[in-house]
């Protein structure tokens, strides 16, 4: 159904499904992506062609490509997600495995972990610890 010409853009600037731009990108390459559309940002695209080719591999029942290099293994990222579920803080669960903080928040980010409140009370006697040991000093 058309619109008629009140808007003509809007039949022509069409956002792309995220398999589209990652089948283009990979059959014809970055620059035929970013001239047949120009009107999104480059990073706007390549966010769509990651998303479309997990998308894809997701599809064919392949498994989730980790994006980056890592220090940690899949079984200390495991590890350290049943630690903060056992110890309810991730700063408990980096001093149990010895892991940093950010690395314990992506790990729980990427297994679905919703990441446990702040304990507003902890935080409040730990500085007011802290206070003490500097008006002493």
């Amino acid at each position: 159904m058309t619109r008629g010409l009140a808007h003509p853009d809007e039949d022509l600037y069409v956002r792309p499904s995220a398999k589209l731009v990652a089948r283009f990108w990979d059959d014809c390459g970055e620059h035929a992506v970013l001239e047949r559309w120009f009107w999104l940002g480059k990073w706007t695209l390549q966010r769509l062609a990651v998303e479309g080719r997990a998308e894809a591999r997701k599809a064919q029942g392949a498994a989730p490509i980790r994006g980056f290099h890592r220090s940690t293994t899949p079984e200390q990222e495991a590890e350290a997600v049943a630690a903060v579920l056992r110890l309810g803080t991730i700063d408990a669960a980096c001093a149990a495995t010895g892991l940093h903080y950010t690395t314990v928040r992506r790990a729980l980010t990427e297994a679905g972990v919703e990441p446990p409140r702040v304990d507003r009370r902890a935080v409040a006697l730990r500085a007011a610890a802290t206070r003490r040991a500097r008006a002493a000093a």
